[in-house]
């Protein structure tokens, strides 16, 4: 039943940043107006907005004009419960749920840099500042810490400018980010754990376009590896 009850809030937490997302694509705001079917606009029932449930009974079809609703929505919201799941199972009380709202704020990063290739420096701010809490309660800082950040900031700005752009701040401030919520001999694995799926992600998409020239959003690659090591240990 615990288990239950601490997917169910992931999985809530999964349908607000999904719709935060959507909300941002269109300029609108978070609280109003309340939700709607993007096709004919009619305002969703409030027992039509359970998580992952209502989308199964309505058969991912919204009631009224029966169009499809999103399964980036329904997929969202199981990546919520699961990485809620996760923290639990690592740790518990008050430790998992702060850990648990650093993952879900990582994924409405990586999830909004996939999409559409931008990262909000709200978001950011909001994952260091939980970080920051995190770490002070739970890790501690110290100078070897320190040390890898500033050498790891220095190495990515040195590339930053050799590639002309290439890497953009927010990916900077997510890896830093990210690194708050974990053990400092576990940083050096992030860095190369992230760098080696973004080259797979970038091999692959290399071959589907037949193309080295495209775009390929970090953010994904990074919380991916997070996620991995914070499993994995």
């Amino acid at each position: 039943m615990v288990k239950i009850l601490v997917f169910a809030l992931g999985a809530c937490l999964g349908s607000f940043i999904s719709a935060l997302m959507a909300r941002r694509r269109l300029g609108m705001s978070i609280i109003k107006p309340n939700s709607f079917c993007e096709s004919c606009g009619q305002r969703i029932r409030t027992y039509d907005l359970i998580p992952i449930v209502s989308f199964i009974i309505l058969k991912g079809r919204c009631r009224f004009c029966k169009s499809k609703i999103s399964y980036k929505t329904f997929l969202t919201e199981i990546l919520g419960g699961l990485l809620f799941l996760i923290s639990f199972n690592i740790y518990e009380g008050f430790r998992a749920l702060v850990l648990g709202l650093g993952l879900i704020i990582g994924l409405l990063i990586a999830l909004t840099d996939h999409e559409y290739m931008e990262i909000y420096d709200i978001d950011c701010y909001i994952l260091i500042g939980i970080g920051v809490l995190y770490r002070l309660i739970y890790l501690g800082f110290s100078f070897r810490f320190f040390k890898i950040l500033l050498i790891f900031t220095l190495v990515f700005l040195l590339i930053r400018f050799l590639s002309k752009g290439g890497l953009g701040d927010g990916d900077l401030f997510f890896y830093l980010g990210l690194f708050l919520y974990l053990e400092t001999r576990q940083l050096t694995s992030l860095i190369l754990l992230s760098l080696w799926i973004g080259a797979i992600f970038a091999i692959i998409k290399s071959i589907k376009i037949r193309s080295l020239k495209g775009e390929i959003a970090l953010c994904p690659s990074i919380f991916l590896a997070f996620v991995f090591i914070l499993i994995l240990g």
